[in-house]
């Protein structure tokens, strides 16, 4: 059973620190956006920096969605196999 709830904890610690990712970099787009405006910074850059950023969130998303649809999947797979218990679980 504890290694049942260990797993889930890590499942969303995962997830988290998956949308963490995202929005940290969702923001320093915004930064460069800022900076690009008030002319601190060439256009070449930003947008080189803006698509290395772009990418990290896709990247990060798609990582969240994998780890949260397996789990989704192993869930739903162990229920309609007509188990009432987790994977791991003593009935």
């Amino acid at each position: 059973m504890e290694l049942v709830i260990l797993g889930w904890a890590l499942v969303f610690a995962v997830v988290a620190a998956g949308v963490f990712i995202a929005a940290r970099a969702i923001v320093q787009i915004a930064s460069v956006a800022y900076e690009t405006i008030e002319r601190r910074r060439d256009r070449a850059s930003a947008t080189r920096e803006t698509a290395l950023l772009s990418l990290g969130v896709v990247v990060s998303l798609a990582v969240t969605a994998l780890v949260a649809a397996t789990a989704i999947v192993l869930i739903l797979a162990t229920f309609l196999n007509g188990n009432t218990t987790l994977p791991g679980e003593t009935p």
